[in-house]
């Protein structure tokens, strides 16, 4: 079949059914005809094949929600949108913008490291009020000296065209800038969606600008003397708007992503703490802002930075990308003064040019934009605008108050210096398909990204393009045809020392491994007895028609935290049709303390904190495990729920064999699967302590037991004849070759504390080694027959239950230790 190039459906689908686009540039078309550098991909989206856009958009889709691509929107995740029409810049352009972008990057870190050294531009005039009127001018930083003078390592500029064609810089970004995961996560989609461009290696490849910024981020750690320090992402947490990008960028460079409170500074010096003590950190790449790095200099209440770190880095004991301080220039106040700066500093004329801005901090611009305020964009000077919130109408829109309004003269006259008065600009617009509707257009602005390298400052080759529709922000990978974007040689790789232990596992993360498998667990085994619930609330056992009496169902749940007591009692007194409401209400209510989706909640934001440790495949696992709630509205029946249940338990054994397949042995696993460990042993201890310590004993109480410890199976098979108290007790307390009993987990805990570093210190038997020992000891020496007959005057057995509070006595001695010994954050415990 003849492909259909894109020229015909696009002018057929866009041009014949859309408005004319007024004066905004095209972006694609000149007139009618397709322009030159987007005629390669003639025949590559037809509107016929594989490659039509619905196909392609469906295919880009599919990867976003395998790859589970999301930003933080309003405290709520969002998936990240991308289009599956690149945008293609003109390789005519490309050195035009290289030179621009690379020469203002030099300017901004010059401009940088004056106002935070000598200060000799405002002794040679430059307006006070741009340094300190500036919230982002932070005076404890003045003094610094950053290594080699650079300040800035990454910066990224938004630029717009105007409908003459000329690119205009709407700002700089030089604090922290984000977007670049999100740059580098649409370039390797849409790698996987067309794969045969890239294979023809007709577009640019980004890797080389990764690779050469990597390195030059090694040889600044470097500087501070240690050859041994680690290198690390300085994250707000799950709570910051690009944390998504923060775990791909760390997973990608191979850095660590870690919080404020996952750092310490011991004379004068940046350590990590882990597992095994105090590691040294010779470089912070920083995405916290400046003010929030230091709370004892800086923002004192802030809890994402580090006490005494902004002293560590001004005598030169730990790097810090980007400098403490470098906010200072990412405002629209300077735009105004750049092209004198450019001249004054470089010696060069200012080769981008910014949007004509009026800085209301001086009497003749201040005056201009009063009597002209009606055709301008009236700003705050000094506000910075997020990368994802309406990043084309941040661009076009006033944000102080509508421009027509009475009072604005008023307000900008009280604080003059604090309001700039830009021109407007009609963006140029591309085009995005919007599905059922076609093709539209939408305005763009292009964010290209600057980073140091050995040889200088270096633009990376593609970008991100940001586009406003009324369905939202959506995105675009930026193409440049290689032909226009050479890049130099690529620089020899170092030569590092193998490893093949997690040494420098952070305490902070290690704790949240720990909990996620407690997590995990914990869920499976709410699910095991949701699901074995369900079955015998219908008063016959799943296995042997053997009905359960409702008061043990109750005080089961209670035993397990499930139902309160006072609900129970409730259930209870108002029958069988109370408790299934009941039992309903705690799987399915969202709402409910004690229900399913409490519990999956506890699983997600626990992973959300160790993302960067976890695989695409089992990151999308966890995301489906938080969906399974949602399906609750199609869920009408005894039947129906046990299928849901049934999906999760398949779900939680996916992501189990993700854990056990795919992590290597270090001590992350370790602590994981400890977690799961003890989690499992306390809940076979607390399910054997409710059902089998009472008199009478049903046969229906130890099927229930049997199912809800997943040995149902097991026990058939291996005594072929109804349960008896003392063959479930062997195998669920003392048979060490059952992977569902309390000896095995106890087992599995001993292999992983011998291996826990800061167990053996002085030769002598640890804490954690006595406790495990004895558990392990008295099962060995447990006699099952009996501890099943020996039963006191009131009904109890004795025997059994003292064995099963010892039992769970060691699991909480064992989870203090754990934690006091890997987790405690203390002073007193790191020095």
């Amino acid at each position: 079949m003849k492909q259909e190039p894109l020229t015909e459906p696009y002018q057929r689908r866009q041009l014949a059914d859309l408005p004319p686009s007024g004066v905004a540039y095209d972006e694609v078309l000149d007139g009618r005809e397709l322009r030159h550098h987007w005629q390669f991909l003639d025949g590559t989206f037809t509107a016929t094949d594989s490659r039509s856009p619905e196909a392609l958009n469906r295919t880009v889709q599919q990867i976003l929600d395998e790859s589970a691509v999301t930003y933080l929107e309003d405290g709520a995740q969002r998936p990240w949108r991308l289009d599956g029409l690149p945008y293609v810049l003109d390789p005519n352009e490309w050195p035009t913008l290289t030179r621009g972008l690379e020469q203002r990057a030099r300017l901004l870190n010059a401009v940088v490291a004056d106002l935070y050294g000598p200060q000799t531009l405002l002794h040679r005039g430059l307006p006070l009020g741009l340094a300190f009127a500036n919230p982002d001018y932070l005076l404890p930083a003045c003094g610094y000296s950053a290594p080699e003078a650079v300040f800035l390592h990454l910066l990224a500029f938004d630029l717009g065209r105007s409908p003459d064609g000329q690119w205009r810089v709407l700002s700089s970004r030089s604090e922290a800038p984000s977007g670049l995961g999100y740059t580098l996560e649409n370039r390797l989609i849409m790698a996987r969606s067309v794969p045969e461009l890239f294979e023809s290696g007709g577009i640019a490849r980004i890797a080389q600008f990764f690779r050469a910024h990597s390195e030059y981020l090694h040889e600044l750690g470097e500087t501070t003397g240690r050859s041994d320090g680690l290198s690390v992402i300085l994250s707000g947490g799950p709570g910051q708007e690009s944390y998504f990008e923060h775990t791909f960028l760390g997973r990608y460079l191979g850095y660590p992503v870690v919080e404020g409170a996952d750092l310490t500074v011991r004379d004068g010096e940046v350590f990590l703490k882990t597992l095994e003590g105090l590691k040294p950190v010779s470089l912070i790449v920083r995405q916290v802002e400046s003010s929030d790095c230091d709370p004892l200099e800086l923002r004192a209440h802030s809890l994402q930075g580090v006490p005494g770190l902004l002293r560590a880095a001004s005598t030169g004991r730990v790097a810090v990308a980007n400098a403490i301080g470098s906010g200072l220039v990412e405002n629209e106040a300077f735009a105004s003064f750049l092209p004198s700066l450019c001249k004054q500093m470089l010696s060069e004329p200012l080769e981008l040019p910014d949007l004509t801005t009026w800085w209301c901090g001086q009497p003749a611009e201040l005056e201009h934009v009063l009597a002209n305020r009606g055709e301008l964009v009236l700003r705050n000077a000094f506000h910075r605008k997020p990368l994802l919130a309406s990043s084309v109408g941040a661009y076009m829109a006033s944000d102080i108050l509508p421009t027509g309004n009475a009072s604005i003269p008023a307000k900008i006259s009280r604080l003059p210096y604090q309001f700039v008065g830009r021109e407007r600009i009609e963006l140029s617009t591309v085009p995005y398909w919007t599905g059922a509707d076609g093709w539209a257009r939408a305005p763009m602005t292009l964010r290209l990204y600057v980073g140091a390298t050995g040889d200088g400052y270096k633009v990376l080759p593609g970008g991100l393009a940001r586009l406003a529709t009324p369905e939202g922000d959506i995105s675009k990978d930026v193409w440049i045809p290689a032909a226009g974007a050479e890049w130099p040689a690529t620089p020899p790789a170092r030569t590092v020392a193998t490893r093949r232990s997690d040494r420098d596992l952070s305490s902070r993360t290690g704790d949240d491994l720990f909990w996620l498998g407690r997590y995990l667990e914990r869920t499976e085994g709410a699910v095991r007895l949701y699901r074995a619930l369900f079955s015998y609330a219908g008063g016959e056992g799943a296995a042997s028609g053997s009905p359960v009496e409702l008061g043990q169902l109750t005080r089961l749940l209670t035993t397990m935290d499930y139902l309160s007591p006072a609900r129970a009692r409730r259930a209870a007194a108002a029958g069988r049709g109370a408790f299934d409401q009941e039992l309903w209400q705690i799987l399915f209510d969202p709402e409910s303390e004690d229900g399913l989706a409490n519990v999956l909640g506890n699983v997600r934001r626990t992973a959300e904190h160790v993302r960067e440790r976890l695989s695409r495949d089992a990151w999308r696992l966890f995301e489906g495990l938080s969906a399974i709630p949602e399906l609750r509205w199609r869920v009408h029946s005894i039947a129906d729920a046990l299928r849901l249940l049934d999906q999760l338990i398949e779900k939680l054994s996916a992501v189990n064999g993700q854990v056990h397949e795919n992590m290597t042995r270090g001590y992350g696993w370790r602590l994981l699967d400890m977690g799961r460990r003890l989690e499992r042993c306390t809940y076979i201890v607390r399910v054997v302590k409710d059902l089998c310590t009472r008199e009478p004993q049903q046969i229906g109480a130890l099927n229930l037991l049997l199912d809800v410890c997943d040995s149902g199976l097991t026990h058939r098979f291996r005594y072929q004849t109804s349960p008896t108290l003392a063959t479930v007790l062997d195998l669920l307390l003392v048979d060490d070759t059952n992977p569902r009993s309390v000896a095995y987990q106890i087992g599995m805990l001993r292999e992983h504390m011998a291996t826990m570093p800061l167990e053996q210190r002085d030769g002598s038997l640890s804490e954690s080694g006595r406790i495990l020992l004895a558990a392990q000891s008295e099962l060995a020496l447990a006699d099952t027959v009996k501890l099943a007959e020996v039963i006191s005057r009131k009904g109890l057995r004795t025997h059994l239950n003292r064995l099963l509070g010892r039992l769970e006595e060691s699991m909480n001695g064992l989870h203090e230790v754990v934690t006091r010994t890997y987790f405690d954050h203390t002073i007193s415990h790191w020095q």
